[in-house]
């Protein structure tokens, strides 16, 4: 159940974004900076997972400063009744469809100083393949992609999702689809909701 409200503008590209990604196994989200791109993120991963139970979200975000935990709690905020967890988490599930799990960048970065340890790595794609066996989809969601392209590449190239969700303000992938928000959609509709709330 998802619990925040969203502007008209999100809720049309939210489910014009639905629309898309049975079509289209690669999709563009292009989105100005404080357009709603994690609430509108969250409400189509609950509409989506209603549609397909069978599925297992991965969402890919920036750790610093704690973004990934930002991510989680406001994910936690907005919906009802889908489990979520981190990259250990789906390590360990035994039954990871129809739920999220929010994955460090950091953490699966060669570069970076807190990358996944190779055991770990090859728990992760060993999980990654028990999914495909079992028919689970996997989608995979990019945050922040202009980035992160080249580890997002990588991954997706080693876990083969069913879809690929790619969020930026600066994109700089090309999708199947890319679905743009413009500014001024952001602007009008918060404009016309102060007016409303004021009247």
């Amino acid at each position: 159940m998802f619990k925040a409200e969203l502007y008209d503008f999100q809720n049309e590209h939210e489910e014009e974004l639905l629309k898309k990604s049975a079509d289209h196994e690669e999709i563009v989200l292009y989105a100005p900076t404080g357009s709603g791109k994690t609430v509108l993120t969250c409400k189509f991963i609950d509409d989506y997972l209603d549609e397909n139970p069978n599925t297992v979200f991965f969402w890919l975000c920036p750790g610093a400063g704690g973004l990934e935990k930002q991510s989680q709690e406001s994910f936690s905020d907005m919906t009802e009744g889908i489990p979520f967890g981190d990259v250990y988490t789906f390590i360990n599930d035994y039954e990871p469809k129809g739920k999220v799990f929010f994955i460090n960048w950091d953490k699966i970065n060669r570069n970076s100083n807190i990358v996944l340890r190779e055991g770990e790595r090859r728990n992760l794609m060993g999980k990654v393949l028990e999914c495909h066996n079992s028919k689970i989809e996997i989608f995979m969601i990019i945050d922040e992609e202009h980035r992160y392209r080249d580890t997002a590449n990588e991954y997706i190239a080693n876990i083969q999702p069913k879809h690929v969700l790619r969020i930026s303000a600066t994109p700089i992938t090309q999708g199947n689809h890319t679905q743009i928000i413009k500014e001024d959609e952001v602007i009008i509709s918060r404009f016309n909701r102060f007016r409303n709330i004021n009247q």
